[in-house]
């Protein structure tokens, strides 16, 4: 038998921002767009829309800065909080696994 541990960040005593999403941040800040970033992930757009919209409407701030392009599509990054949350997954992970219990990534 093994026992995992699921790493959120909470808003207002929420869980609103797990592997999926972190995921998701990590993927813009890797691919600079988030079509790219949703397929990686195997995810449809829509729904990476969906999930960073639920992360700034939880947060009161946002998290992912895009810009609309032409031909070659947009761009996308992550704003100074978004960077700040990835870090904090990453830290409370970092904790976990120091702890010696094995985080579901």
């Amino acid at each position: 038998m093994e026992c995992r541990v699921k790493v959120f960040i909470c808003a207002d005593g929420r869980p609103v921002m797990g592997p999926g999403r972190y995921a998701l941040l990590k993927a813009i800040s890797e691919e600079g767009t988030v079509k790219k970033a949703a397929e990686r992930l195997g995810w449809s757009y829509g729904y990476a829309r969906r999930s960073i919209e639920a992360l700034e409407r939880a947060f009161g701030r946002k998290i992912v800065r895009t810009e609309r392009g032409g031909p070659e599509g947009g761009r996308a990054s992550l704003t100074d909080f978004g960077r700040k949350l990835v870090e904090e997954y990453e830290r409370a992970v970092k904790e976990v696994r120091e702890k010696d219990l094995k985080p579901i990534l």
